[in-house]
């Protein structure tokens, strides 16, 4: 019955990511694959600063990966790459309704990298 349920939240999540007006709107955005910007860095450090948070981002969710415009925690690679494909935590919360969740415990998000750093929970 879980595998089941899963099968079809992966399913809606893909569907949603895919969504070509939702991708248009990353793209028109002008920030996937841009450079890293020192007021897009202050904002990461700041909110880091304000919830004690261990790793904060700004990310957008393209069609295979997430691209990090700022990161303040990341360790490398990904501190350099700005990049992360497959199941991400970024995905999945972009297309589910917002909860407060521990990424350790919760089985839905023990599949991504993310989830096994220290930066989590």
């Amino acid at each position: 019955m879980l595998d089941h349920r899963l099968a079809g939240i992966e399913a809606s999540m893909e569907a949603a990511i895919a969504d070509p007006a939702r991708l248009a709107a990353v793209e028109r955005t002008g920030l996937l694959d841009s450079p890293p910007e020192e007021s897009f860095d202050r904002l990461t450090r700041l909110a880091a600063k304000l919830t004690g948070a261990p790793a904060t981002f700004v990310t957008l969710v393209a069609r295979d990966r997430d691209f990090y415009k700022s990161q303040c925690g990341f360790g490398e690679p990904l501190a350099t790459s700005r990049e992360l494909g497959g199941r991400t935590f970024c995905r999945w919360s972009s297309t589910t309704p917002p909860r407060r969740l521990s990424m350790r415990r919760c089985p839905r998000c023990a599949v991504w990298a993310c989830a096994r750093t220290s930066a989590f929970p």
